[in-house]
């Protein structure tokens, strides 16, 4: 699922649990994949594409805006903190 801003700039969804996803409406027998965050960062910043970040819980009253700059930099502090 891809959003838009007033800008036009796209966003790729995620949901942090199964409530969250509940709010998009989709139909119940409808499949869906758990990612995680390496899944993510992967998908958004290894590929060439016109996302430009991601929308943490869309629906919500305060979904929250991960850019790609935020979450490459998200990324590197992972695997700094994991090579200590």
């Amino acid at each position: 699922m891809l959003l838009t801003d007033d800008k036009k700039t796209l966003f790729t969804c995620f949901f942090t649990d199964v409530e969250e996803l509940a709010k998009w409406g989709i139909p119940e027998e409808m499949d869906t994949i758990e990612l995680n965050f390496d899944n993510y960062s992967e998908i958004i910043l290894d590929h060439p594409h016109d996302i430009e970040g991601l929308v943490i819980n869309p629906f919500w009253k305060k979904s929250y805006i991960i850019s790609e700059e935020w979450l490459s930099e998200l990324r590197t502090m992972k695997e700094e903190r994991l090579k200590s």
